[in-house]
């Protein structure tokens, strides 16, 4: 549990942030399975994994603050 009203603040914030980075995720996903042009896949790949890299650093930052990271549904 976070120690501070801030550090509460900032958790759930963090945590809006995360949700929307395994959301993108899941859509990236998506796409990736759809697309036929080799060109927009590997930009999708790229994008992909830029966006994991960031959940795992906002997952990372929550729980380092007390928190702990919302799974999106």
């Amino acid at each position: 549990m976070p120690e501070t009203t801030r550090d509460t603040k900032i958790v759930e914030l963090l945590n809006e942030a995360y949700g929307k980075e395994q959301q993108l995720t899941a859509a990236l996903e998506q796409h990736l399975q759809t697309t036929t042009r080799p060109d927009y896949e590997k930009r999708l790949n790229e994008h992909l994994k830029e966006t994991k890299s960031h959940a795992r650093d906002v997952s990372k930052r929550i729980t380092q603050l007390g928190g702990t990271p919302a799974q999106v549904s």
